[in-house]
């Protein structure tokens, strides 16, 4: 589906597609205090534990529920473009626009004499085996300006909003 075009409502936001995204890659504790558990990568990953030191003053509280943030080396790598902001729709796909790299041999670059972001279709629900297919990308002419970026993406009732920034 292009930006602009319909699909049916969403069922996540991209936030809770993130909060997925990164307890795919990391083990994350339960309890504070607990500790994570290693997800053994072919039996050899060391789990590194990031820290979860505040600055001095932070005016936010530590987390109850989450004690730590485990890596354990397990990720994939998918294309090479960068500035993704998928959104779930309600047909169990994401969407998502890209912008400054090559996608399925699409490319896609955000300033120049011809800028254009790209979007895609995203499948999967393992996010270590996902399929990035109806790769496309949208030309615009950025002036006054020096480039355009996607800014964010959401998929509402049936519409996927896309939203684009520019750079001076």
């Amino acid at each position: 589906m292009k930006p602009a075009m319909t699909t049916k409502l969403s069922r996540m936001t991209w936030a809770t597609l993130l909060a997925l995204a990164a307890l795919a890659a990391c083990a994350v504790t339960s309890k504070a205090g607990a500790k994570p558990t290693a997800v053994a990568d072919g039996g050899a990953a060391a789990l590194r534990v990031w820290p979860s030191t505040p600055p001095a003053g932070c005016p936010f509280l530590p987390s109850k529920d989450i004690g730590a943030i485990g890596f354990t080396g397990r990720h994939a790598e998918y294309e090479g473009a960068d500035t993704w902001y998928p959104s779930w729709a309600a047909d169990g796909d994401l969407y998502s626009p890209f912008a400054d790299g090559v996608v399925e041999g699409q490319s896609a670059c955000s300033w120049g004499k011809k800028p254009c972001t790209g979007h895609a279709r995203i499948i999967g629900d393992d996010p270590l085996n996902l399929k990035i297919t109806d790769v496309g990308v949208t030309e615009g002419a950025p002036a006054p300006y020096g480039g355009r970026y996607p800014c964010g993406s959401l998929v509402h009732d049936g519409v996927w909003y896309y939203g684009m920034g520019h750079i001076a």
